[in-house]
């Protein structure tokens, strides 16, 4: 055998690494990029403590809330659970706003979203430990301006009470408005509160409670269908107007500005021109009073033909004040003109328009990340929320 053989072999695996090495420790170009860390949205991990992992005690009123908002995602239905704390409480909680037994958390909903909120406990009190009430920032107490409450109120059994914005509570005690809005009702684009009060907890030897809040797509204030999601940015007409028309609030909503344009503006008979750029699209959403279906009408009709109506005794809205609610997605080029009228010219509907996020169920050229993604949607003759659309 040669006996440099050895060498030669040992010379050549040097020479190999001192190639290799260096290739195998470069990072591919723009690796490092790629490494974008994802927003948390969920409650705080690991938990900081009551209240909601937080680790203090959220307020006793409006003003002073918990928020809770950056704990959602807002690309879907989605829940967040929480657990909550009223260790100090000594007498029955209705009524006061006693900051030992009152804890109040806010979430800023977007444009076209609902929510509800489930709290539950261990206790087996006579009257059932806990209660909640919903509202917007207009809401003074559980029982004062508030879109509604629940308490157990004798179901002690059931260990839970619930409230939604869908006026589907679930409740198993008593369930109260308060002259709140009529329900259900869309929140548009408004901060909401859950506010949590402990009623009979004191009776109970660990007052804890736990808190499932639920934030959902919104179709008239209903769970809707989840195909459209929008900002909160609102888009003027082409004359620089909010809105086209004007509705006059007649029934009580707890102080929420359901109907937002006043009668010095116009009397509800109004019309309004948009033109939307190649590749926009914009939600229409309206607000109504409760004769808006017996006196009023609107159309947003299209030069590419696309539009949306409800004429007058359709039968599509209730006899109620709602605000925020879905019409149709308009998608440009195009120029649209939206009419409203009133028989009686006291107003009946306000129309708008929202900036979209972004839309599924349709089809989509780009990322959700591509500010110059085209979307074309799939639909070409839908019904929602009871009127046709052509798109």
């Amino acid at each position: 055998m040669n006996e440099n053989a050895p060498r030669s072999f040992c010379l050549a695996v040097l020479m190999i690494a001192a190639i290799a090495l260096p290739l195998m420790q470069t990072v591919p170009p723009g690796l490092e990029l790629e490494k974008i860390s994802d927003k948390e949205e969920a409650p705080p991990s690991p938990c900081g403590g009551y209240d909601a992992c937080r680790g203090t005690d959220a307020g006793n009123s409006v003003a002073t809330a918990m928020n809770l908002t950056d704990d959602f995602s807002w690309t879907g239905e989605e829940s967040n659970i929480y657990w909550g704390d009223m260790t100090g409480m000594t007498t029955y909680c209705n009524y006061n706003t006693a900051d030992v037994c009152n804890d109040v958390f806010q979430i800023d909903l977007p444009m076209g979203y609902g929510f509800e909120v489930k709290i539950s406990w261990n206790g087996t009190t006579t009257y059932g430990d806990y209660g909640v009430a919903i509202g917007d920032e207009n809401m003074i107490s559980t029982s004062s301006n508030s879109f509604g409450r629940c308490y157990s109120g004798g179901a002690g059994s059931a260990q839970y009470v619930g409230m939604s914005s869908s006026g589907a509570h679930d409740c198993p005690g008593y369930s109260y408005t308060y002259g709140g809005p009529a329900l259900p009702m869309q929140p548009a684009g408004l901060s909401v509160y859950a506010w949590v009060f402990g009623y009979y907890a004191h009776q109970s030897a660990v007052q804890e409670y736990q808190m499932n809040i639920t934030v959902w797509p919104s179709d008239a204030g209903l769970k809707g269908d989840p195909i459209q999601q929008y900002a909160t940015g609102i888009s003027t007409w082409d004359d620089g107007s909010t809105y086209v028309g004007m509705c006059g609030q007649y029934g009580s909503s707890a102080g929420a500005a359901i109907c937002v344009v006043p009668s010095s503006v116009n009397n509800g008979n109004d019309v309004g021109t948009k033109t939307l750029g190649l590749g926009e699209s914009y939600g229409l959403f309206y607000n109504h009073d409760n004769y808006a279906n017996s006196e009023s009408s609107l159309t947003v009709s299209c030069t590419s033909g696309a539009s949306f109506a409800i004429a007058q005794n359709s039968g599509v809205n209730p006899s109620s004040d709602r605000a925020g609610i879905f019409g149709a997605t308009f998608t440009g080029p195009d120029v649209c003109t939206g009419t409203t009228t009133d028989v009686l010219s006291d107003g009946g509907y306000e129309i708008y328009w929202v900036t979209r996020d972004w839309i599924t169920g349709g089809t989509v050229a780009g990322t959700d990340d591509d500010a110059d993604a085209s979307i074309t949607y799939s639909c070409s003759s839908c019904t929602d929320n009871g009127a046709t659309q052509t798109l």
